[in-house]
């Protein structure tokens, strides 16, 4: 597998987690746990742009699956 495979597979699973945390942002009423959602769906978007340099991709190819 080459680092752009890799990176895809990295992607797909970032995406997956980031849908995780919209839905729980959107169930929570706690201030305090909408603050830590939303700091991680802040780094779950920056490791996600990471993977997509990474692979020299932009986002269209990323997703033409």
């Amino acid at each position: 597998m080459n680092l752009k495979e890799k990176a895809r597979a990295k992607v797909k699973e970032l995406d997956q987690r980031m849908a995780e945390l919209n839905t729980l942002l959107y169930k929570e009423t706690n201030p305090e746990k909408l603050k830590e959602i939303e700091r991680e769906i802040l780094s779950v978007a920056a490791r996600t742009n990471k993977f997509l340099r990474m692979a020299g991709a932009d986002e269209k190819e990323m997703y033409a699956d």
